[in-house]
């Protein structure tokens, strides 16, 4: 049977009250109450509800973060970057993952809210205006990360994705390449606004060029190693002719890197190859992938910050900012514009 506050005001000889007050570090506790108190706690393995006290208070010091997919690295470094700056000032931080549905996030954010949670960090999956109601409504303190729809019209710290387009075109174009390609992400997820942005923005600049980008080098395939692979099959099925592929992310292109030199191509040489996220493994001597480095850990810092002030200091400010990323050059281009 676990211990209650009763049993612990029996063994230590204070009132009920007493034990509450020493929890709470109340001053009305003397120092040395409170040491018997709490040492008899742990001797009776007590540990406080504090679930209970949070209903019993009508808040907690909780910050909720909500992200697409919890096993896609970068969403783990934005994860850890806020939980630090959260933890700094005293508040915690609860994790969810909306596995990219609307109904799902939809739950996670009315199961946050019966938690009493203070605010809520949210990767939008962009499916629907529901999520964006449910905070407003509540009036839960919340911004949005990495990307936002059109609809949206409150806080957001996002990557610059016309930007991120543009810089790959421009290094392609420079390195040679003429015929273009595009790996995208799966049909349910095209319409995300970071993939429409990112992909308008690359074939506006090689338009400007005069360079059409041929729907033969385009496909739709995902955001996986796997569905990397199953891209190539699809590009080989429409005769592709592609001198450079753009891939949606790090993982589909380390895929597509695999399946093109499967198939007797030279990445880097016979065909240059661009990610997305500049994930660690990119780096690795026989990956070596060109990749787009989203400002990921800053953007989490500046919204985790953000949400603090808000709690905390009950800021009411807005905060509506894009960060530029970097483009890193490995050998999956270089040695392209060496050939």
């Amino acid at each position: 049977m676990k211990a209650t506050i009763k049993d612990i005001a029996r063994v230590a000889g204070v009132s009920d009250t007493a034990v509450s007050l020493a929890f709470k570090g109340n001053a009305r506790v003397g120092e040395k109450a409170r040491k018997r108190i709490l040492a008899v706690a742990r001797k009776l393995n007590y540990v406080p509800n504090t679930a209970a006290q949070n209903l019993r208070n009508g808040k907690t010091n909780a910050v909720g973060f909500i992200v697409n997919d919890i096993t896609n690295p970068f969403y783990s470094l934005m994860l850890k970057e806020a939980e630090q700056k959260l933890n700094s000032v005293g508040l915690e931080m609860f994790i969810a993952s909306s596995e990219w549905d609307i109904d799902r996030e939809v739950k996670l954010i009315e199961k946050m809210i019966q938690m009493r949670v203070q605010g809520i960090i949210i990767c939008l999956c962009e499916k629907g205006k529901r999520s964006i109601e449910l905070l407003n409504s509540f009036l839960i303190p919340h911004i949005a990360v990495d990307s936002y729809p059109e609809f949206y019209r409150g806080n957001f710290m996002a990557n610059n994705f016309e930007v991120c387009g543009r810089i790959v075109a421009e290094h392609l174009y420079e390195i040679g390449c003429r015929n273009p390609g595009i790996v995208n992400a799966d049909k349910s997820m095209v319409e995300f606004s970071a993939f429409k942005k990112i992909f308008a923005a690359f074939r506006q600049s090689f338009s400007e060029k005069g360079i059409t980008i041929k729907k033969k080098n385009t496909v739709e395939a995902g955001l996986t190693i796997d569905e990397g692979k199953k891209a190539v099959e699809l590009l080989r099925e429409k005769s592709f002719d592609a001198d450079a592929l753009f891939c949606a992310n790090d993982l589909c292109a380390v895929g597509v890197m695999e399946a093109v030199e499967q198939n007797g191509l030279k990445i880097g040489k016979d065909i240059a190859l661009v990610g997305i996220d500049d994930l660690p493994l990119s780096s690795f001597a026989k990956i070596s992938l060109t990749s787009v480095k989203q400002p990921y850990t800053a953007i989490a810092r500046e919204a985790a910050e953000f949400i603090s002030e808000c709690i905390v200091k009950g800021n009411k400010k807005k905060l509506k900012k894009e960060l530029n990323p970097e483009l890193i050059k490995r050998n999956s281009t270089y040695s392209f514009s060496k050939k």
